[in-house]
C-alpha cells in the first residue's frame, strides 16, 4: 500500500512538471507574419540579414535561428553556443537593425532558415530566408563576333595579375571537363568553321590567368569555369553576337527550317503561358491588397528590411492608403560655383535613418529622366561620377571630375518609403578657369601675376598666358594695346608684349604697368587646369598709419627672425603688407606683389594664429638698420611697426670667471662638449679690432709681483681638439674679449673676467666667504631638521587620535569557512569587547547568531569555535 502510494505520488509530480512546462511553452506567442527572402551568395563570402528594425536594446531581445527541416536551434542569442559550427553565425545591432551575420559561407549552408525575434514572450518578427550558395561567382557574359578572338577573364578585375596557377574547365550541365580534354558533341554549324581546329588547340592561358580563344565558332558557346583555389572560382558564359551575313542566314534557314518552326511554336506557347500566369498573379495580388487595405486601415506603419544578396539591402514600408510617393512641401535652393576638374559634395538631408532605408533621386529640372537613383544605381558611364554616401548623419551627394556640361539646375530628392523627406534644388555653375585674387600695383611699378594659388609653387610644365577680352582670348605675344597710355609718363613705354616676361615658376612679370594693362589675364597649365587674374591699378593714395609701434631687435649673423606686424582676424590674402627702410623710398617687399629679385627672397609674409608675421632668414650684417612694416586693408592703413634691427657678427657666450694663476677653458660653442671637425681660429678683440692670438702682445707689465716671470699669452694658450682655448696661469692682463671663428657665418665671442683678489685681501675675502658659507649651511641644516621633527610629531599625534576614535566604531567582518557556510562577526564596544557571530548557510538561506556572555573574557580557542560552528 505504501509502495503504491509512493508511485502515485511520483507520477503526480511528473504530471505537474509536464503541465508547468506546457504552460510555459504555451505562453510564448507565435509570430503572425512571416517575411520571406531569397538570398544568393557565393562560397567563401560573408552576408548580413536584417531580422528586425527596432529601438529596443539588443540585450533585451531573444534571437533564434534554425533550419526549417530541423528542430534544433542553430543559434540562440544571448545564449550563444560555443560549438565550432555555430561560431560563424553572430548577432549584432547596426543603426537600429537587429542583424544576423554569417561569415565564410560554405556549400553545406544552403537551405531554408527561420530567424525569430522575441521580446520576453512576444514574437516581434520572423524572417524566413532561402540561402542559395553557389560554388563559383558568375561574371558578365562575353559577346564576341564569330571568327574573332576573345579573352575570358578569371577575375572581377580584368587587369588583375595572378601569381597562383589557375585551371580552366568547360561546364556542361552539372559536369565539368578540363578544357584540354573537351571535345564538342557536334560539328560546326557554319560552312566557314569546317576547317577550324578543335577548342583545345585554339585556347591559350595568359599570365594573369585569363583564357584566350582564337577564331571562336558557335560550338564554343558554353559555360567556362576558372578555378583559382579550393574556395575561389569564377564562371563566365560565352555568347556569340548575331552578326550573320544574308548568305549565312539563307543557309541556316534552309538547313534548319523544321527545327526553327518547332522552336517558334514552343516559344509562342511559352510566352502565352507566362503571360497568363503573370496576369493571374497580378490580379490575385491586387485583390489581396484591396482586402488588406479595407481590413487594416488603422494598422500602423511597419518597417521591414529585405536582404537581396550579399552586397545589397532594400528597406520597404507597409503603409496604409495609396502607395504613391508624396511630393516634398519644402524645397531648399542652393547656388554652387565650381571649377572644371574639381569635386563637389552636396548635403541633401540630415537624418538618423540608415542610408539603406532611404531612396535618393537626382535629376535635372529640364529632364524627366533620373540621372541617379539610390540604391538602384545605374551602371552607365555618365552616372559613375555621381555617388551617394552618409557622412556624420548627412546624406551626401558626391560628383567627381566636374565637366563644363555639368552646369545646370538639379533636384536632389530623398524619400523614406513613400514619404518625401527633403528636396535640395541646386544650381551648379561650372567655370572653365579658377579666379585668383586681383593684383593691385601702382602705376609705373613692376607686377607679378601668379599662375597658381601658391605664389612660390614651381611648375615643370610649359604654361601659356593669354589676354581675355570679353569671351575672346588672345595670346599675350600677339595682343596689341587698343589705345595709347593715358598718362604722360607712359607715352614712350613699350607695348605690353615687350614688357612681359614669363618666369620659371609660370608667373608673368610685367614691368612699368600703365592703365591700358588693366585687363583679365589667363594662365593655362593643361586642358583642365587654368587660372584667371585681374590687374587693377591703384586709383587713390593710401592713408597714413595713425598707430606706430617701435621695437629694438638684436640678432646674430646667419640667424632667422620673425616680427609680428599686426594681430587680426582678416585673411592674409585680403591685406597688403609693405616693408621698407626708413632712409629709402623703395619698398623692400610688398605682399602679395612679391618681387622676384634675389635680395628680396629672404623676406616673406605669413599668417601665424592671427598674427601677420614678417620673416627674415639668413640675416646678414648689411641688414642692420631701421625698418617700417605697414599693413593695409584696401586703402586704409591698419597698423605700422617700426623696428631697429641690430645685427652682430658673432654670438656672445656666457662670461668665464677665472682665479689668479689658474687654468681656464674658453669654449667655442654653446655646448662645451661639442666636438668640432672644422679648423677654428681664435682672436683677441681690442676695441673693435680683432688680433690673432699668436700675434697679441700685452701693453704693460704684470701688476703683481707673482706675475713677473710668467710667459706671454700666446705661449700660455693652447687650442684643444674640440676648438676650445686653454689658458694656463691666468693673470689680470688676460682680462679680454676673445673671438672664436668657425666659418664665414659662424663665430662666438666670450669674455674672460679675473676675480679681484690680492695676497692678503684675497685670503681675508676667502676666509670671510668660507665663514659666511659655513654659517649659512649650518643654519639651513637646523631649520630643515626642526621642520622634519615637527612634521613627524604632528603625524604621530594624528594617528593616535584616529586610533582611539576608530575603536568605538562598529566594524563588521567576514570569515569564509567553506563553500557552504560563512561567518560574519561584529565587535561591540559596550564595556568589554564582546564579539557577536552570525552563521549563514548559503544553500538554505538560514542564519544563526550566537556570542559569548558579556561577563566572560573574550578569549576563546580556535578548535572550540570550529566545533560550535559545525554543529
Amino acid at each position: 500500500m505504501m509502495k503504491s502510494f509512493q508511485l502515485s505520488h511520483l507520477q503526480l509530480m511528473y504530471l505537474l512538471i509536464a503541465a508547468l512546462l506546457q504552460c510555459e511553452v504555451a505562453t510564448q506567442r507565435r509570430c503572425k507574419e512571416v517575411h520571406q527572402l531569397n538570398i544568393n551568395c557565393v562560397q567563401g563570402d560573408s552576408m548580413s540579414i536584417s531580422c528586425l528594425t527596432t529601438t529596443h536594446p539588443l540585450q533585451s531581445l531573444t534571437v533564434k535561428l534554425r533550419r526549417t527541416n530541423q528542430d534544433k536551434d542553430i543559434l540562440i542569442y544571448p545564449d550563444i553556443f560555443p560549438a565550432s559550427e555555430h561560431q560563424r553565425w553572430s548577432v549584432r545591432k547596426d543603426a537600429g537593425n537587429v542583424t544576423l551575420d554569417l561569415k565564410d559561407i560554405r556549400l553545406s549552408d544552403d537551405g531554408l532558415y527561420d530567424c525569430q525575434i522575441y521580446k520576453d514572450w512576444d514574437c516581434l518578427n520572423v524572417i524566413r530566408f532561402h540561402l542559395k550558395v553557389k560554388e563559383c561567382k558568375t561574371l558578365d557574359s562575353v559577346h564576341p563576333a564569330p571568327g574573332s578572338s576573345v579573352l575570358l577573364p578569371c577575375s572581377e578585375h580584368p587587369l588583375q595579375n595572378r601569381t597562383e596557377q589557375v585551371t580552366w574547365k568547360v561546364v556542361t550541365g552539372h559536369q565539368s571537363t578540363n578544357i584540354t580534354q573537351y571535345r564538342p558533341l557536334n560539328k560546326p554549324s557554319s560552312s566557314t568553321e569546317k576547317l577550324l581546329k578543335p577548342l583545345y588547340e585554339r585556347v591559350r592561358q595568359l599570365a594573369n590567368g585569363s583564357l584566350f580563344i582564337m577564331d571562336v565558332v558557335h560550338t564554343d558557346e558554353l559555360w567556362y569555369r576558372c578555378r583559382v583555389n579550393e574556395k575561389t572560382c569564377y564562371e563566365v558564359k560565352l555568347l556569340l553576337k548575331d552578326a550573320a551575313t544574308p548568305a549565312d542566314s539563307t543557309v541556316g534557314q534552309t538547313k534548319d527550317n523544321s527545327s526553327d518552326e518547332s522552336e517558334t511554336v514552343t516559344t509562342n506557347v511559352t510566352v502565352v503561358v507566362m503571360i497568363t500566369i503573370v496576369s493571374l498573379c497580378v490580379l490575385t495580388s491586387l485583390t489581396i491588397h484591396v482586402i488588406l487595405i479595407l481590413l487594416k486601415k488603422q494598422r500602423p506603419k511597419i518597417d521591414n528590411q529585405i536582404e537581396l544578396n550579399c552586397q545589397s539591402t532594400v528597406y520597404y514600408s507597409e503603409i496604409s492608403g495609396v502607395a504613391t510617393q508624396r511630393r516634398c512641401k519644402q524645397v531648399h535652393q542652393l547656388n554652387i560655383n565650381c571649377i572644371q576638374g574639381d569635386n563637389v559634395s552636396i548635403s541633401c538631408l540630415t537624418t538618423t535613418h540608415p542610408l539603406k532605408s532611404l531612396t535618393v533621386k537626382l535629376r535635372r529640372t529640364n529632364q524627366d529622366k533620373d540621372i541617379l537613383m539610390y540604391p538602384d544605381i545605374s551602371p552607365a558611364s555618365e552616372h559613375q561620377r555621381w555617388s551617394v554616401r552618409k557622412d556624420a548623419e548627412n546624406v551626401t551627394l558626391d560628383l567627381k571630375d566636374i565637366s563644363l556640361f555639368d552646369g545646370a539646375l538639379y533636384d536632389c530628392q530623398v524619400y523614406k518609403g513613400q514619404d518625401c523627406l527633403n528636396v535640395i534644388r541646386f544650381h551648379l555653375k561650372v567655370k572653365e578657369c579658377k579666379i585668383l585674387d586681383t593684383v593691385n600695383p601702382t602705376p609705373g611699378s613692376s607686377v607679378l601675376l601668379p599662375c597658381s594659388e601658391h605664389l612660390l609653387q614651381n611648375r615643370n610644365k610649359q604654361v601659356t598666358w593669354q589676354v581675355v577680352d570679353g569671351r575672346q582670348t588672345t595670346n599675350i605675344s600677339q595682343y596689341p594695346p587698343p589705345n595709347n597710355p593715358s598718362s604722360s609718363t607712359g607715352k614712350l613705354l613699350k607695348p605690353l608684349y615687350k614688357r612681359v616676361r614669363q618666369l620659371a615658376n609660370g608667373s608673368l612679370l610685367i614691368r612699368d604697368v600703365v592703365h591700358t594693362d588693366e585687363l583679365w589675364y589667363r594662365c593655362r597649365v593643361n586642358e583642365k587646369t587654368c587660372y584667371d587674374v585681374k590687374l587693377l591699378l591703384k586709383a587713390q593714395m593710401e592713408s597714413l598709419c595713425k598707430q606706430v609701434h617701435q621695437l629694438d631687435i638684436n640678432h646674430v649673423q646667419g640667424d632667422s627672425v620673425s616680427i609680428s606686424c599686426l594681430t587680426t582676424t582678416q585673411p592674409l590674402q585680403s591685406v597688403t603688407v609693405k616693408l621698407r627702410r626708413t632712409n629709402q623710398d623703395k619698398d623692400i617687399l610688398m605682399y602679395p606683389d612679391i618681387s622676384p629679385a634675389s635680395e628680396h627672397q629672404r623676406w616673406s609674409v605669413k599668417n601665424d594664429n592671427g598674427n601677420v608675421t614678417l620673416d627674415l632668414k639668413d640675416i646678414r650684417l648689411s641688414d642692420d638698420g631701421q625698418y617700417d612694416c605697414q599693413v593695409y586693408k584696401d586703402q586704409d592703413c591698419l597698423y605700422a611697426t617700426k623696428f631697429n634691427l641690430k645685427v652682430r657678427e658673432c654670438k656672445i657666450l656666457n662670461a668665464v670667471h677665472a682665479v689668479l694663476n689658474s687654468l681656464v677653458l674658453l669654449p667655442c660653442s654653446e655646448h662645451p662638449l661639442q666636438h668640432r671637425t672644422e679648423q677654428v681660429s681664435w682672436k683677441v678683440i681690442i676695441g673693435n679690432k680683432p688680433i690673432d692670438i699668436s700675434q697679441y702682445r700685452q701693453p704693460n707689465k704684470p701688476s703683481s709681483s707673482t706675475e713677473k716671470l710668467l710667459k706671454p699669452l700666446y705661449e700660455r694658450a693652447r687650442q684643444l681638439a674640440n676648438g676650445s682655448l686653454l689658458i694656463r696661469d691666468a693673470v689680470y692682463t688676460d682680462n679680454l674679449w676673445y673671438r672664436c671663428r668657425v666659418n664665414d657665418k659662424t663665430c662666438y665671442e666670450v669674455k674672460l673676467m679675473m676675480k679681484a683678489s690680492t695676497d692678503s685681501i684675497a685670503g681675508l675675502a676667502e676666509s670671510n666667504s668660507d665663514t659666511s658659507a659655513a654659517v649659512t649651511t649650518n643654519l639651513t641644516v637646523v631649520v630643515m631638521t626642526t621642520i622634519m621633527f615637527l612634521c613627524v610629531l604632528i603625524s604621530l599625534t594624528a594617528c593616535v587620535i584616529l586610533y582611539f576614535q576608530k575603536r568605538r566604531r562598529k566594524a563588521n567582518g567576514h570569515i569564509q569557512l567553506n563553500e557552504r557556510f560563512s561567518v560574519y562577526y561584529s565587535p561591540v564596544a559596550e564595556g568589554f569587547d564582546v564579539p557577536l557571530y552570525s552563521l549563514v548557510e548559503r544553500n538554505t538561506g538560514t542564519m544563526t547568531t550566537f556570542g559569548v556572555e558579556q561577563s566572560e573574557a573574550p578569549a576563546f580557542k580556535s578548535d572550540d569555535m570550529y566545533e560550535n560552528l559545525t554543529l
